[in-house]
């Protein structure tokens, strides 16, 4: 799938103006190209990333998405000469030998894989590093401190879901704010999926006159690469993250206020979320685990000004296929 100029490649060469593997025009710089420019004669290529549930696999897929963070800023980098970090120094080559610049821009992710798209979307926007990320699984994730007092009266759930998760997530945003800015800030849009337990009701009028009420119970949030920048990110992008992930009996509902904010760790979330009221929300993936829908939207909306390559990356957390189960028999309808 390839996403066709919007201008005449022309233009752009007689101009002297390049364009960074994040889609911006710049002005083309003194011969040798430092690292970020791309001429026209490169190959761009442009991810657009899919991240599912995973439950335990959500620190493998915390993986995948530091590779990304270090493609891309190898992408950045390609040009400037050799790299000290050794992994980021092999995507550089890789990356300078088939002569292709790497962008990530739209991100999708749901429970687990929200949060590493959440994650990965924010340092994308801002260029910062990803390193921090397995250190961030292994806090948020850490059964003991997850694990609820055995004596504590009527729990809300097995685990913690702001005591801890949400906690832990604040945290390592707030770690990852700090890291050193090693890539060229990209556009970036992020969405991530949750189920809201009230729905959201809307009513139309068909031809003939009746009133048809529809109720949605999927809830949706949407950050743009403004947002991923700005410093009151921490707290809707923490929220947005624990809702996605907050499977039920494990997690207790996470609330999402709307034109309020009862708390410092429940933020306003009228702004980024497909939702008209405040409302609880449970797991993404009970009604949206492949939360493809929105991002190829924004890919097809997605303008270009030089022609482009673009490819779809869906993230699966499975160590192998499941095998197909024998037919199911008429006389056993529950196996």
């Amino acid at each position: 799938m390839q996403a066709h100029p919007t201008g005449a490649a022309g233009d752009a060469v007689a101009s002297g103006h390049f364009f960074t593997s994040s889609g911006v025009k710049v002005t083309s710089p003194a011969p040798g190209n430092p690292a970020g420019s791309v001429p026209l004669s490169t190959q761009e290529l442009r991810l657009a990333a899919v991240l599912t549930g995973g439950v335990s696999l959500a620190v493998w897929m915390g993986g995948v998405a530091r590779e990304l963070n270090l493609l891309v800023q190898a992408s950045d980098r390609r040009l400037a000469g050799p790299d000290q970090d050794p992994l980021r120094e092999r995507y550089r080559q890789l990356l300078a030998c088939v002569d292709v610049a790497v962008s990530v821009d739209v991100l999708s992710g749901t429970s687990a894989g929200g949060i590493n798209a959440a994650l990965l979307g924010m340092v994308n926007a801002t260029g910062q590093e990803l390193s921090p990320l397995r250190d961030i699984w292994l806090q948020a994730g850490a059964f003991d401190k997850l694990l609820r007092d055995p004596g504590e009266p009527d729990p809300p759930s097995l685990l913690k879901g702001d005591g801890q998760l949400l906690a832990a997530l604040r945290t390592g945003i707030g770690q990852l704010r700090q890291t050193p800015v090693s890539g060229v800030p990209s556009r970036t849009d992020v969405f991530i999926t949750t189920t809201l337990l009230s729905p959201e009701v809307s009513r139309f009028t068909d031809d003939f006159g009746t009133v048809v009420t529809d109720a949605d119970h999927h809830g949706l949030f949407h950050f743009n690469e403004s947002d991923l920048r700005g410093d009151a990110i921490l707290g809707p992008l923490a929220l947005a993250a624990r809702s996605s992930a907050s499977f039920p009996a494990a997690f207790e509902p996470a609330y999402l206020a709307y034109n309020e904010s009862p708390d410092p760790t429940h933020p306003d979330m009228a702004d980024y979320a497909n939702t008209s009221r405040a409302h609880w929300a449970a797991d993404g993936g009970l009604l949206a685990n492949r939360p493809i829908g929105p991002l190829l939207q924004t890919v097809f909306d997605r303008p270009a000004s030089r022609e482009v390559r673009r490819a779809l990356l869906y993230i699966v957390p499975s160590s192998s296929p499941e095998p197909a189960g024998p037919a199911e028999q008429l006389s056993a309808p529950l196996g």
